[in-house]
């Protein structure tokens, strides 16, 4: 099930070199942030049921109730769910939705950027390199992901979930930086001039 995401922000963008998973997988991906009272966030929230009542009939409720306490079998939630190393809720987050997609390196669908003429440029082409090295945490875009459900399978231990593959990236406008180096501190004005005499100046 395919979802159009507009004007929303970038974050973590990792759409020129792979990011590599604590588990060795390697895939293409970033966070978009959005506005929960947004309607695109409400959009996507009846999407996601309309696809668990196709993949789990008269249980999809209780299994989303279910994955809602699982932040690694979804690919939404609450802003202040992203930490840091510090336990920090990450800049922009706070009182945001998330929404992450991937697209796995050697997946089955083939990521694309596409410039301010709407053309499409695929993963590997020498635009969609130039045009991604554009795209940096904190500026604005439109997206496309692919929302899609899982059951559980003990076989392989899985558990049920919902995930979004990134399909296309459109730079939308600029942002704040994520990130960006804090504002320069005029120190001499915190200090005062020492008046008396320091033996270790003198001659």
């Amino acid at each position: 099930m395919k979802f159009k995401l507009n004007n929303v922000r970038l974050s973590f963008p990792h759409l020129v070199t792979p990011q590599v998973s604590d588990k060795g997988t390697a895939s293409f991906n970033c966070c978009f942030l959005l506005d929960p009272q947004s309607d695109q966030w409400k959009n996507l929230q009846v999407s996601v049921g309309e696809l668990a009542k196709l993949t789990w009939g008269d249980n999809s409720e209780g299994i989303l109730k279910k994955i809602a306490t699982k932040n690694n079998c979804r690919f939404y939630g609450d802003g202040e769910e992203k930490l840091d190393k510090q336990g920090n809720i990450y800049a922009g987050y706070e009182g945001m939705k998330y929404v992450g997609a991937k697209n796995p390196v050697g997946g089955r669908e083939i990521l694309h950027i596409v410039d301010h003429l709407a053309k499409q440029h695929p993963l590997g082409s020498s635009e969609y390199q130039r045009l991604a090295e554009q795209l940096y945490g904190g500026c604005y875009v439109n997206a496309i992901i692919q929302i899609w459900a899982h059951k559980a399978s003990p076989k392989n231990n899985m558990s049920d979930g919902v995930k979004a593959t990134l399909l296309a990236v459109q730079f939308n406008a600029e942002g704040g930086r994520f990130g960006s180096a804090p504002e320069p501190i005029d120190f001499s004005a915190e200090f005062a001039p020492i008046k008396k005499d320091l033996p270790f100046l003198k001659d």
